[in-house]
C-alpha cells in the first residue's frame, strides 16, 4: 500500500535553521521541497549565496581515510566529547597539518633511503673486487666498464669475443637469476666500438664513481650500515605516524561525523525561503512526511513558541503531488524492486505490489513446475537473500515455492515423471476436447482462461485508479475502463458458453454486450463534450472522425487478441519445461524407468534449471508489464526520499 502523506511547512527565527535541521528534520522522515519554489509568490524574499565552508575540509578528511584505510569498527566515537562543528574544524585542521608534516617527512626519508640502497645494491656484485675502483675507473690506456647483461645474452657475448678477436676482455663477478654482473675492460682507441657492440648486447653499465670512497668491499659494507640506518629512520616515522593515527582516531571519526552532519545540513539552506520582517530574518522549509510522523512532528513542536508548523493534506505543487512511499509487510518488500523497475505508481493509484507478488509467482510456478527445481531455487534463494539480502532472492525462493506446488500437481521431480503421482495433470499428456477446436492441450486451454480473468481484473483495477484520479471519461469510455470490461468480459463470457456446450444469448443481447460498448469507446470524446456542454460536441471534419475511428477500434479489438494469445506462453513454457526434462531423461537411459546416469541427470537438472529458470523469470516480467500493467498502470510517481536517509 501506498502510506498517506502530509504537505510541511516550517516558519523559524533564521538563528533556530540548525536546532530545527538537527532536532526535527534529521529525526523524521521528511522530503525537503525547494521552499523558493513552493513560495514563488513570497515577499519579502532574501538570498542566500554562502559558500559552503564545510565540503573542502570534509573532503580533505575523506581522502585521508581512504588513504590510511583505517578501521574505526569498535570505536567510541562518544569518549572524543567535541563540543560543537567548531572544534571538530579546529581538529581536523591541526590533524591535517600535522599529517602532511609527517608526509614530507616520510617522503624525504623514503628518497634518501631509496638512493643509497640503489648504490648499495650496484656494489655488491663487486664486493670480491679488493681494490680502489676510483683508480679503476681513472687508467688512462685501458678503460673499464662495470655493469650486468642478460643470461640470454652472456653466452653469445663469451662466443663474439672467442669468435672474432674482438679488442675486450669479459670477467664475470656474479650471478643471480636474470643478469650476470662483471666487468669488461678495452684499450682507449677501442673503448667507443667495444662499448657498440657490448650495448647491442644489451650490456647495462652501472654508473658508480663517487657514489663512495675505498675499497669495493670495505664501500660493501659501510652502504649496507648507512641503508639499514636510513630504514630504521624511514620505519621510526612511519611507526611515529600510525601511532599518531591510532591515538587519534576516535577524535578524527567524531569530527567526520560532525562535518558530515555540517555539511548535509549547510547544504539543506539552498532548499529554504528567507523571508525580512523588520530587523528579524527567517526561514521557511517546505517536505512531505508520513501522516503518522507528521502526527508525532505537530505535537513535539507545539512546545516551541518560536517554530511554527502547517500541515496540508493534498498539496499541488510546482513538483507534481506528493511523493510515494511504499508500505507494505516485509514478505512483499522484495517485490517492490519490479514496480520500481517499472516506475513507481502515482499517489492516487494503488500499490500492485501485493499483485506482482501473487500474480508472479503463480505464473512462474505454473511455467516451471518441478518439485526437485523447485526446491533447490527455494533454498537456494533463501539463504542468498539471508547472506547477502538480494531481493532478487527473496522472489527466486517464493517462485521456486509455486514450482514446488506446481511440481506435485504436474507430477514431475527432477524430470522423473513416474516417482509421483499428478495432483492434476501432466502438462504432455493431458488433453481437452473443444468444439470447433477439436483437441487442445489442458494446460494450454487454461493459459488462455487465466490471462482472459488477469485482463478482466486488469480493467477493474484501471477503473479504480480512474476514479480515484477522477478521471471519470476513461473511468467509463477507455477500452480498459467500464465499456471495455463489458464488451471483453462478454465475449469471454460467450466463449466459455460455446466451449461448454451451452446455448448463446439472443442476438438482442448480443448487440447489446458487443456492439454498444465499442460505439460508446469510439464516441468517447463528443460523449463527454455533451455531458460537459462544450460548444462542438462533434469534430467540423466528421469524415476524418469515423476513419480515425474506426481505425482505432480496430487496434482496441487486435488488442484484446493479442494480448490473450500471448499468455499462451504460459501453457508452452509448462510444456517445453517437461519436453527439455524428458530429454534429458533419454539421454541418461532413464526414458523408460529406473535412476539412469546420475551424473547426466544431475548436469541436465542444473542447465535447465538456470536456462529455463531465467527465461521464464524474463517472459513472466513481460507479461506483467505489457499485458497486465499497460492496462491499467501508469508508474508517473516519484519516490519519497527523506532527507536523512540521503
Amino acid at each position: 500500500m501506498i502510506a498517506k502523506m502530509k504537505f510541511l511547512k516550517i516558519q523559524a527565527p533564521l538563528n533556530r535553521l540548525d536546532y530545527v535541521i538537527d532536532n526535527y528534520v534529521a529525526k523524521y522522515d521528511i522530503q525537503v521541497e525547494n521552499a523558493v519554489a513552493e513560495l514563488n509568490n513570497l515577499k519579502n524574499m532574501v538570498v542566500h549565496n554562502e559558500a559552503n565552508p564545510y565540503r573542502e575540509l570534509l573532503g580533505r578528511v575523506n581522502e585521508l581515510y581512504d588513504r590510511i584505510k583505517a578501521d574505526d569498527s569498535g570505536m567510541d566515537v562518544a569518549a572524543a566529547c567535541m563540543a560543537d562543528v567548531c572544534e571538530a574544524m579546529d581538529f581536523v585542521k591541526s590533524f591535517l597539518t600535522r599529517d602532511e608534516e609527517y608526509t614530507n617527512r616520510i617522503k624525504k626519508a623514503e628518497m634518501e633511503y631509496t638512493q643509497e640502497k640503489e648504490v648499495y645494491e650496484n656494489v655488491i656484485p663487486f664486493a670480491n673486487i679488493h681494490y680502489d675502483f676510483h683508480k679503476i675507473l681513472d687508467f688512462k690506456f685501458i678503460k673499464y666498464r662495470f655493469g650486468r647483461i642478460p643470461k640470454e645474452y652472456y653466452k653469445r657475448l663469451c662466443d663474439f669475443v672467442n669468435e672474432d678477436d674482438m679488442c675486450s676482455v669479459f670477467c664475470e663477478c656474479s650471478s643471480d637469476k636474470q643478469y650476470v654482473w662483471g666487468f669488461y675492460c678495452a684499450p682507449e682507441s677501442q673503448i667507443a666500438n667495444v662499448d657498440a657492440i657490448y650495448s647491442s648486447m644489451y650490456f647495462d653499465t652501472c654508473d658508480l664513481k663517487g657514489k663512495y670512497d675505498g675499497m669495493l668491499d670495505e664501500a660493501e659494507n659501510k652502504l649496507g650500515e648507512a641503508v639499514s640506518k636510513l630504514k630504521k629512520v624511514y620505519d621510526d616515522i612511519v611507526n611515529e605516524r600510525d601511532a599518531f593515527y591510532k591515538d587519534n582516531l576516535e577524535k578524527l571519526l567524531e569530527a567526520r561525523n560532525l562535518l558530515e552532519a555540517a555539511n548535509r545540513n549547510f547544504d539543506i539552506r539552498k532548499q529554504m525561503a528567507y523571508i525580512r520582517s523588520g530587523d528579524e530574518e527567517y526561514f521557511i522549509m517546505c517536505g512531505w512526511m508520513p501522516d503518522e510522523d507528521a502526527c508525532r512532528i505537530e505535537k513535539e513542536i507545539e512546545k516551541d513558541k518560536d517554530i511554527i508548523t502547517l500541515f496540508e493534506d493534498d498539496h499541488k505543487g510546482p513538483f507534481g503531488g506528493a511523493p510515494v512511499k511504499l508500505k507494505n509487510p516485509k514478505i512483499l518488500k522484495p517485490f517492490e524492486m519490479l514496480i520500481r523497475m517499472y516506475g513507481m505508481p502515482d499517489y492516487h493509484e494503488f500499490d500492485p505490489t501485493w499483485f506482482v507478488a501473487i500474480s508472479y509467482t503463480i505464473i512462474f510456478g505454473m511455467m516451471f513446475g518441478d518439485v526437485g527445481q523447485g526446491i533447490c531455487l527455494l533454498i537456494g534463494g533463501f539463504l542468498l537473500y539471508k547472506l547477502k539480502g538480494m531481493n532478487l532472492a527473496a522472489i527466486i525462493s517464493v517462485a521456486g515455492l509455486f514450482s514446488t506446488i506446481f511440481g506435485f500437481l504436474f507430477g514431475s521431480v527432477f524430470g522423473y515423471e513416474e516417482l509421483i503421482e499428478p495432483l492434476w495433470i501432466k502438462p504432455t499428456e493431458a488433453m481437452t476436447d473443444l468444439p470447433f477446436i477439436g483437441k487442445l492441450n489442458t494446460i494450454f486451454a487454461c493459459a488462455i482462461t487465466l490471462g482472459m480473468i488477469l485482463i478482466l481484473l486488469m480493467m477493474v483495477f484501471n477503473v479504480i485508479n480512474a476514479i480515484k484520479a477522477g478521471e471519470l471519461k476513461e473511468a467509463i469510455f477507455d477500452h480498459n475502463g467500464i465499456c471495455g470490461f463489458i464488451f471483453y468480459g462478454s465475449v469471454v463470457a460467450c466463449v466459455m458458453l460455446f466451449m461448454t456446450g451451452h446455448a448463446l444469448p439472443g442476438t438482442v443481447v448480443l448487440v447489446i454486450m458487443f456492439v454498444i460498448p465499442l460505439i460508446l469507446i469510439a464516441l468517447k470524446e463528443p460523449i463527454m463534450a455533451i455531458v460537459f456542454k462544450k460548444t462542438e460536441a462533434m469534430p467540423k471534419q466528421a469524415g476524418i472522425f469515423a476513419v480515425q475511428a474506426f481505425f482505432e477500434m480496430f487496434e482496441v479489438l487486435l488488442s484484446y487478441f493479442s494480448n490473450t494469445l500471448s499468455f499462451v506462453r504460459i501453457g508452452g513454457f509448462a510444456v517445453s519445461h517437461a519436453s527439455m526434462m524428458g530429454v534429458v531423461m533419454m539421454l541418461a537411459g532413464a526414458e523408460n524407468g529406473g535412476m539412469g546416469n546420475l551424473i547426466v541427470v544431475i548436469l541436465g537438472n542444473l542447465f535447465v534449471c538456470g536456462l529455463e529458470g531465467l527465461i521464464v523469470g524474463i517472459q513472466v516480467m513481460r507479461l506483467e508489464y505489457y499485458e497486465m500493467f499497460s492496462r491499467f498502470y501508469r508508474g508517473g510517481g516519484r519516490e519519497f526520499k527523506p532527507y536523512r536517509e540521503s
